[in-house]
């Protein structure tokens, strides 16, 4: 015997309820929706900053390198100069 269009509509009903409340116990398990993403102009202004920061340590090192180059130079110089001459 056919279904009756009552008992196919309440069938159809079952499962999509059935459906629903899988669906919900899913929901309650999943892990929590990621942190939105920053805008456009945050993001940027972030890595501008990061930027910034990384070309003034790159600075500093070649300023004190030249600084301490020119030391041992100066150093170097003045250790030649103030030998006494040899005469033989």
């Amino acid at each position: 015997m056919p279904p009756t269009p009552s008992a196919a509509l309440a069938a159809a009903k079952s499962a999509a309820s059935a459906a629903t409340r899988a669906a919900a116990r899913g929901a309650r398990r999943a892990s929590p929706p990621p942190p939105p993403p920053l805008p456009p102009s945050a993001a940027a202004q972030k890595f501008k900053v990061k930027r910034m920061i990384w070309a003034g340590a790159f600075a500093a090192v070649i300023f004190m390198g030249t600084i301490y180059g020119a030391g041992l130079k100066m150093q170097q110089e003045f250790n030649v100069v103030s030998l006494p001459s040899v005469s033989t």
